[in-house]
């Protein structure tokens, strides 16, 4: 897989995950989740829990990509006219604490892909009531 469709993967996982309105079964025919009745959500809800690792590496991923691969232009000037002279663009470092931060949380994913899992807005959609 290429780090391009491997980046694609992570980020439909990842969006796929922080949303809790459709559910996409095997047919590949969007279902609402509203709509699904309870047997076939609790289904749902125990095949995400038993790729829970698998889901935590995309999704860990998608956002450790994001977050480095974020830039910025610094401001070298203004033009004749008043507008921003912008220069290349550059890769934004992530600072120590955040860096940290990130650290802890993959961890904390790591250790308990389940759990984090469970923090998903799709699982928290699919055992609702």
């Amino acid at each position: 897989m290429s780090t391009e469709d491997m980046v694609a993967k992570a980020r439909t996982w990842a969006g796929y995950l922080n949303q809790g309105e459709t559910w996409i079964p095997a047919t590949g025919v969007p279902v609402k989740v509203m709509d699904m009745d309870q047997g076939w959500r609790s289904n749902a809800a125990r095949w995400l829990l038993r790729r829970a690792g698998v889901l935590e590496f995309y999704c860990t991923f998608a956002e450790v990509q994001r977050l480095t691969s974020m830039t910025g232009q610094a401001v070298l000037g203004e033009d004749e006219h008043g507008n921003p002279v912008l220069g290349p663009p550059e890769i934004i470092p992530l600072s120590d604490h955040v860096e940290d931060a990130l650290m802890r949380e993959m961890d904390q994913r790591a250790d308990d892909p389940q759990a984090w899992l469970k923090t998903t807005t799709l699982y928290r959609a699919l055992v609702a009531d």
